[in-house]
């Protein structure tokens, strides 16, 4: 991942970025639905992409992309220049950044237990059981949920 990302900011500062920075990004879903007491669905995706912020012009310009190859990544890298250029008439001055060190950090979601460690028949019994509680109620003619 850090060649990935070593080369997205080569790549912006050889597009003509003053200053560039890149977010490289792994979301996995799980998607479970229930309709009427019944599983209805149940899914699972992964998606890597990177995300190249860069200031151009005394302008800000973004560009993203999820092929992580070296010409998708350049291409991504001049788009963001493209877009801080294109930008750099409207703005009301110019972009400075302070004289700060550059910084590299991992973050992730606090949480009590980690998704990925409840059994997928735990999550499904506990959606459908929604469902079913959902039903009892008066009135309710269709119940549907869905979890991600």
């Amino acid at each position: 991942m850090h060649a990935i990302s070593s080369a997205a900011l080569q790549a912006a500062l050889d597009a003509g970025a003053d200053y560039a920075d890149v977010r490289l990004l792994t979301e996995t879903t799980e998607y479970l639905a229930a309709r009427r007491g019944q599983v209805a669905a149940v899914a699972l995706d992964e998606q890597t992409g990177i995300g190249i912020r860069v200031l151009a012009g005394g302008a800000w310009g973004r560009a993203a992309s999820q092929h992580l190859d070296t010409d998708s990544l350049a291409a991504a890298a001049r788009l963001a220049v493209a877009n801080a250029r294109a930008c750099a008439p409207w703005r009301v001055r110019p972009v400075e950044l302070a004289p700060e060190p550059a910084v590299t950090a991992t973050w992730a979601t606090p949480f009590r237990r980690a998704p990925e460690s409840v059994p997928l028949d735990e999550k499904l019994e506990l959606l459908v059981e929604v469902v079913r509680r959902a039903q009892e109620r008066a009135g309710v003619a269709v119940t549907a949920a869905v979890a991600r």
